[in-house]
C-alpha cells in the first residue's frame, strides 16, 4: 500500500510541473501576457464609442485569428488562447466600465438639464474643496473653488413629487468659499436644493474619448441645505477619520520642520517631492524640471517609494524576517496615507506592498511577473488608467530597467565587483547602474512624452543621473524630520532645514540645465506609428548582438530624429482659407488656416478645466496643425487668452503677438495673468511682439492689418482697446471686401471711433461679432458698415436668454457656439464657403 501511495504522490508532482510548465510555456511567466492582452483590450474597449454585437463577432474574429498567428510561431495554443481571451475580456470590461451608471442615475441622467430638484439623502464623506484641474493661467480667473460630497440613499423630488428614490451616490456641488462654511459631517441627513446638471456632450472636434458624465445637483449657497437630523449618528472610531487627521499631522510636522528652509520656493519644493503637495505654484516650480526631463523626481512614485522602503529595511536588516515584513508594510501604509495620494503613488505602493508580501513567505516574486499584476489591479480597478500618459510612462519605464538596465550595465567600462569591500568598486557599481537605468528610462520614455506632450530633452540623460543622489538625499532627510517631528518638533529643524537646503540646490541645478543651449525642443508630435516604430528601436538598442545590426539601428534613429525637425502643418490651398471657432463657452477661440500655416486668435475661456490641453490641442490635432504661426491676443481679459497657459510648452508657437494694453497691463499687475502669460513666453523662448493701428502683418499667407487701437491711445475700459484685425488674401490688396473682420471685446466707444475713422475700411464677408454679442448703440451701424454674409458669435448659453442681437442680424448668417458648438468655415478657391458644425441645432436657445 505504502509503495501504492508513493507513486501516485510522485505521478501527482509530475502531473503539477508538466501543467506549470506548459502554462509558463517557453517564452517566460504567464502573467506578462495576460497584462499585454489587457492593456490591449482596455484600449480598444475605451476609444470605441459604440460597440454593436456585429463589432464584437470582428473582433472575436481578428483576436482568433492572431491567436492562429501566435501558434504559428510556435507559441504555445494555451498562451494564445488565453491571449485572445483576455484581450475580449478587457475589452468588454473597458466598455461595460466606460458607460455603465447605475439603475437610478440613469433615470436622472436625461433629466439633468438644470432644473431645480429637491434632494433628501446621508452625507458619506466631510465636505471637501474640488481640486479643479486647471492651466496655470486659468487659475486667476478664480477667487474659490467650490465643495463638494456625496450624498448616500437620496431622493431626488421635482415640484414635491419624487422622481428617483434610494440613489445610491450622488454628487453634491455648493458654491462657498470654503468647507468651514459647511457645517456637516459624515453621517448627517440634510435636505438640499439645487439645480440638477450634468456634463454635456462634446461640441468640439477633438480626438479625446469621451466618458458620459454622471449627473450631479449644483447648490448656490449653503442657506439652501438644511440639517434633518441633528443627534449624532456614530460612536465608533471611522477609519477615514483616522486617515484624514494622519494626513494632517503629517503635512504640519513637515511644514514645521521645513520653518527655516532657505526660502518658500525650497519649502514647497521638497513637500512636492515628498507629500504629493501640489499647490498653486507647482505649475511654476515644475517648468525646469519639464523642460529637462526631471519632472518624474517631483511626483511621489517608485524613486520616492524606493528610499521610503530602503529606510526601514537598512533598520531592520538584521531582524526576523516576519518582524521586517510587518515594519515595512506599516510604513509603506502609513506613507499612502500621508501624501496626496495619486496614481503614480498608488502603483508605487501596490508594488512594494508585493514585494514585502513575497519577502515575508521566502519568495522572490517574478519582477515581470509582480509588475504585470499591478498593472493588471489598476486596469481592472479603472480601465480609462491605460490612457494616462502617467500610467503608459510608468510601466514602459519600469519595464525597460527589468529588462534591459542589467545587460547595459555589464556592458559598461570599468566593470568591478561589488563584493570586494573596497569604496571604489562600490562607487564604479552605483555610477554604472545610475548611468544604466538613466539611458533605458530616457529611451524608453522619450517617444511616449514627444508623443503626449511634444517635448524633446537631450539632456535628460545625464541630468537625471546626476540629480538621483540630491533627490534621494532630500526624501530621506524629510521623513526624517516628519518622524522626528511627531516626537521633538525642536529637532525636526535640523533635517528639515538640511533638507530644504539640498531642494534649493537641485532648483537651481535644474534651472542652470534647463537654460543650456539645446536643452530642450519644442516639436510638432508625432503619429502614433512614429511612436510604436521609436520604442521598438530604442528597445532593441539594448539587446542587439552584432555590428550590421547596430550599424542599421544607427540609420534608423537618425531617421527618426531627422523625421521629428522637419517642418509640417496643415495648410490650405492657394486663395483658400479655413477658420475654426471652438466652442470654449464664455470667451474666444479662433483658430485660422491660411496657404502656409495657422494662427491663433485669441485662446480664452471662464469655465476653466484646462480648455488648453482639454479642448484647443485636441481640435488642432483633429484637424493636423502641429505648429502654430502666431499667437494673437487681442487684449487682456483672461477670457481671451487663459488657454494660452496650455499651449506654451505644448506646441510650437512662432510669437505671440498683442497689443500695447496687454503691456501695460502686466506692468501694472506684476503677479498677474497678464505678467505670468509674458513670463510664460520668455521661460519657453517664445518672442513677444505689440502692434498698433496701421500695421501690416502676414500671417500663414494672408495679409492682416490692424485697424485698431491707435498708439498710445487711452480708453475707459479695457475691451474697447482690443485689437481689431483685417484679414485678406495677399494679392488683393485692393479689394475693399475683406475675407475676415476680428473684433475682440469692442464697446461702445471703441465702435463709434472705427466709423469715425476706419469706416470705409470695414467691408469684411465673415464677422466676429463685438464683445461675444452684446449690443450697444452703435452694434446696428456697425453690422451695416461691414456687411458681413456670415456672423460669428462665441460666448456661453447665458447671453442667449435675451438675446438683443437677434433684430440686428437683418437675414444675414449667424452661427453662435451655444447653438452649434464649434463653427468650421472653409472658402475654397471658387469663393464659396462651406460649413461645419459640431452640435446637432435641435437644442437651439433662440433661433439664428
Amino acid at each position: 500500500m505504502q509503495p501504492a501511495l508513493k507513486r501516485l504522490a510522485l505521478q501527482l508532482r509530475l502531473s503539477q510541473s508538466h501543467t506549470q510548465e506548459t502554462l509558463r510555456g517557453t517564452n517566460g511567466p504567464l502573467l506578462p501576457l495576460i497584462a499585454i492582452a489587457w492593456c490591449i483590450g482596455s484600449v480598444f474597449g475605451l476609444i470605441a464609442q459604440s460597440i454593436e454585437p456585429l463589432e464584437w463577432l470582428l473582433l472575436t474574429t481578428v483576436v482568433c485569428f492572431a491567436a492562429y498567428t501566435l501558434h504559428q510561431l510556435k507559441i504555445p495554443v494555451i498562451r494564445a488562447t488565453l491571449f485572445a481571451a483576455f484581450v475580449t475580456l478587457s475589452a468588454a470590461h473597458a466598455a461595460t466600465n466606460r458607460s455603465t451608471t447605475s439603475a437610478q442615475l440613469a433615470k436622472l441622467t436625461p433629466l439633468a438639464d438644470g432644473r431645480v430638484v429637491e434632494v433628501y439623502g446621508t452625507v458619506t464623506q466631510n465636505p471637501q474643496t474640488i481640486q479643479r484641474r486647471q492651466s496655470r493661467l486659468e487659475s486667476f480667473g478664480y477667487s474659490a473653488q467650490p465643495v463638494t460630497f456625496f450624498l448616500s440613499d437620496a431622493t431626488v423630488s421635482l415640484k414635491g413629487k419624487p422622481l428617483v428614490t434610494e440613489v445610491a451616490s450622488l454628487r453634491v456641488v455648493v458654491r462657498v468659499e470654503s468647507t468651514a462654511m459647511l457645517a456637516y459631517q459624515r453621517g448627517d441627513t440634510i435636505s438640499v436644493r439645487g439645480r440638477l446638471k450634468r456634463r454635456e456632450p462634446p461640441t468640439n472636434p477633438t480626438a479625446e474619448p469621451h466618458f458620459p458624465g454622471l449627473p450631479w445637483v449644483e447648490v448656490p449657497c449653503s442657506q439652501l441645505i438644511s440639517l434633518e437630523d441633528s443627534e449624532p449618528t456614530k460612536t465608533k472610531i471611522d477609519y477615514r477619520d483616522l486617515q484624514e487627521t494622519w494626513h494632517l499631522v503629517v503635512h504640519q510636522a513637515l511644514d514645521q520642520a521645513l520653518e527655516y528652509a532657505p526660502s518658500l520656493h525650497a519649502k514647497e519644493l521638497v513637500c512636492a517631492i515628498v507629500l504629493g503637495i501640489r499647490n498653486e505654484n507647482f505649475r511654476t516650480i515644475s517648468e525646469p524640471y519639464r523642460k529637462t526631463g526631471l519632472a518624474h523626481y517631483l511626483a511621489v512614485s517608485g524613486f520616492a517609494f524606493g528610499v521610503l522602503v530602503a529606510l526601514p529595511s537598512a533598520a531592520c536588516i538584521s531582524t526576523r524576517p516576519i518582524l521586517r515584513t510587518i515594519v515595512i508594510t506599516t510604513v509603506i501604509v502609513l506613507g499612502l496615507t500621508a501624501i496626496d495620494l495619486r496614481a503614480p503613488a498608488l502603483r508605487a505602493g501596490i508594488v512594494a506592498c508585493m514585494i514585502t508580501l513575497g519577502s515575508m513567505i521566502g519568495r522572490d516574486w517574478n519582477q515581470k511577473s509582480l509588475l504585470a499584476l499591478a498593472g493588471l489591479l489598476l486596469l481592472i480597478h479603472d480601465p480609462k488608467e491605460v490612457l494616462n500618459p502617467g500610467f503608459q510612462l510608468s510601466f514602459a519605464v519600469v519595464t525597460g530597467l527589468i529588462l534591459f538596465a542589467p545587460r547595459l550595465a555589464c556592458r559598461l567600462p570599468f566593470q568591478t565587483s561589488e563584493n570586494d569591500g573596497r569604496i571604489t568598486s562600490l562607487f564604479s557599481h552605483w555610477l554604472r547602474t545610475a548611468i544604466a537605468c538613466g539611458c533605458v528610462a530616457w529611451g524608453v520614455a522619450t517617444p511616449i512624452v514627444l508623443f503626449h506632450y511634444g517635448l524633446f530633452s537631450p539632456i535628460g540623460i545625464f541630468v537625471s543621473v546626476l540629480a538621483a543622489p540630491l533627490v534621494a538625499l532630500i526624501v530621506a532627510l524629510a521623513i526624517a524630520a516628519i518622524t522626528v517631528g511627531l516626537i521633538s518638533p525642536i529637532c525636526a529643524l535640523i533635517p528639515g532645514t538640511i533638507s530644504g537646503w539640498c531642494a534649493q540646490g537641485l532648483d537651481v541645478f535644474a534651472n542652470t540645465s534647463s537654460d543650456l543651449p539645446g536643452a530642450f525642443f519644442i516639436l510638432a508630435a508625432p503619429n502614433l506609428f512614429w511612436v510604436v516604430l521609436a520604442e521598438c528601436v530604442a528597445w532593441r538598442w539594448y539587446v542587439h548582438v552584432t555590428k550590421r545590426e547596430r550599424l542599421l539601428l544607427s540609420v534608423i534613429t537618425a531617421i527618426l530624429l531627422v523625421t521629428l525637425f522637419l517642418p509640417r502643418t496643415y495648410t490650405a490651398a492657394p486663395n483658400s482659407l479655413e477658420l475654426l471657432t471652438l466652442d470654449v463657452g464664455n470667451g474666444t477661440c479662433h483658430v485660422l488656416t491660411g496657404p502656409s500655416g495657422s494662427v491663433l486668435v485669441d485662446s480664452g475661456s471662464m469655465h476653466g478645466g484646462a480648455f488648453g490641453s482639454r479642448v484647443v490641442l485636441p481640435a488642432l490635432k483633429e484637424h493636423g496643425i502641429s505648429t502654430l504661426e502666431a499667437i494673437i491676443i487681442t487684449h487682456a481679459n483672461l477670457d481671451h487668452f487663459s488657454c494660452v497657459g496650455d499651449l506654451v510648452g505644448r506646441i510650437p508657437i512662432g510669437e505671440i503677438v498683442v497689443g500695447q494694453s496687454f503691456l501695460k497691463d502686466a506692468l501694472k499687475h506684476t503677479d498677474g495673468a497678464t505678467s505670468e502669460c509674458l513670463r510664460m513666453a520668455r521661460l519657453w523662448d517664445i518672442p513677444v511682439r505689440t502692434v498698433v493701428a496701421g500695421d501690416q502683418e502676414n500671417f500663414c499667407g494672408l495679409s492682416w492689418e490692424i485697424l485698431h487701437p491707435p498708439r498710445d491711445s487711452h480708453w475707459n475700459k479695457e475691451n474697447n482697446a482690443s485689437l481689431v484685425l483685417q484679414v485678406k488674401f495677399s494679392n488683393r490688396k485692393r479689394d475693399p471686401q475683406s475675407e475676415i473682420l476680428f473684433t475682440g471685446d469692442i464697446e461702445e466707444e471703441a465702435i463709434h471711433h472705427l466709423l469715425q475713422s476706419e469706416e470705409h475700411k470695414l467691408g469684411a464677408t465673415i464677422l466676429e461679432i463685438p464683445h461675444h454679442g452684446s449690443v450697444c448703440r452703435f452694434t446696428e451701424q456697425f453690422i451695416r458698415s461691414v456687411n458681413p454674409d456670415i456672423i460669428i458669435q462665441s460666448t456661453g448659453r447665458h447671453r442667449l436668454f435675451r438675446d438683443k442681437l437677434k433684430p440686428l442680424v437683418q437675414g444675414r448668417k449667424r452661427l453662435a457656439t451655444p447653438i452649434f458648438g464649434a463653427i468650421h468655415l472653409s472658402k475654397n478657391q471658387a469663393g464659396s464657403i462651406e460649413l461645419r458644425v459640431f452640435k446637432a441645432p435641435g437644442d437651439r436657445l433662440s433661433d439664428s
